[in-house]
């Protein structure tokens, strides 16, 4: 007798304990949205003028390059326990990568314990080496994360991509821990060196030509002759800080160092790659 209720006390502690689990299941649901947004700012942490700006970078890096760029803020992962879990799940249910798009690589942020995320899937598994993830792109944005200065985050996260993407383009196989040069940003400070100087020496020419024919032109050395008087009363004046530029130095591995991509199946069946932490 005595055995047959610990017998049915124990089916009825599994039967509870799978109906915990029932429950919990059933409760953890990711946010859905229409037409796979390229920027989702649940949280609330950009300003009107930021997000248009952020949304911007990103489809033109994702129409260039043919995969989405994404970047998603939350409160909550509503009843996750992972947000590498949270964030898979989003990608899949939502549609990311797929359509005319060959793969996708989104940022997830949730607010309420700081965690990100970053998942991969299609295409981008290749071109987002764990190396080239971790070691290159969320060591350009996480810093910003950490500092609260969510639009240079997502900034450096976007341009960091469009790096990555382009090295894979221009040189046939991804950033890894044996690349010999590193990823370029489209707006790096070498690169807008290099335009404008070409810029400089496409105008030299015509313009030495042009002025060579002002014979009847004399040098003045001020403003004077041209402005008319009391025409402009400056009150206030102020600067500006538009930008900075970042040197890093790749960490170095040893030869025998793997590289490429490592996965994972998401509770959909896709294969992912990703990194997660705090900030």
């Amino acid at each position: 007798m005595k055995k047959r209720i610990r017998t049915v006390i124990a089916l009825l502690i599994l039967a509870a304990a799978a109906s915990v689990v029932l429950a919990t299941a059933g409760a953890a649901e990711v946010p859905q949205v229409e037409g796979r947004p390229l920027l989702v700012d649940g949280a609330g942490l950009l300003s009107d003028v930021e997000a248009a700006q952020i949304e911007t970078v990103v489809k033109s890096i994702s129409a260039q390059y043919g995969v989405d760029v994404g970047i998603m803020t939350f409160d909550t992962m509503d009843g996750y326990y992972s947000v590498e879990a949270f964030a898979d799940d989003f990608y899949d249910q939502n549609g990311y990568g797929t359509g005319d798009r060959s793969g996708a690589i989104l940022l997830i942020l949730v607010m309420a314990e700081r965690d990100w995320a970053v998942t991969a899937a299609g295409s981008c598994n290749r071109t987002f080496t764990d190396y080239g993830r971790d070691n290159y792109l969320v060591q350009n944005f996480l810093p910003y994360l950490r500092n609260n200065d969510y639009a240079k985050a997502f900034n450096e996260y976007a341009n960091s991509c469009a790096a990555l993407l382009q090295y894979e383009k221009d040189n046939g196989v991804p950033y890894d821990y044996d690349s010999n040069k590193e990823p370029v940003k489209p707006f790096s400070a070498g690169r807008l060196l290099g335009s404008l100087l070409a810029g400089l020496g496409a105008a030299f020419v015509p313009v030495s030509n042009m002025k060579s024919k002002l014979k009847t032109v004399r040098t003045q050395y001020g403003a004077k002759n041209y402005a008319k008087e009391n025409s402009l009363n400056v009150t206030t004046a102020n600067d500006y800080f538009i930008g900075q530029h970042v040197s890093r130095t790749p960490i170095e591995r040893s030869s025998g160092s793997g590289g490429g991509t490592t996965t994972h199946m998401s509770s959909g069946g896709v294969s992912h790659s990703g990194s997660h932490g705090k900030f």
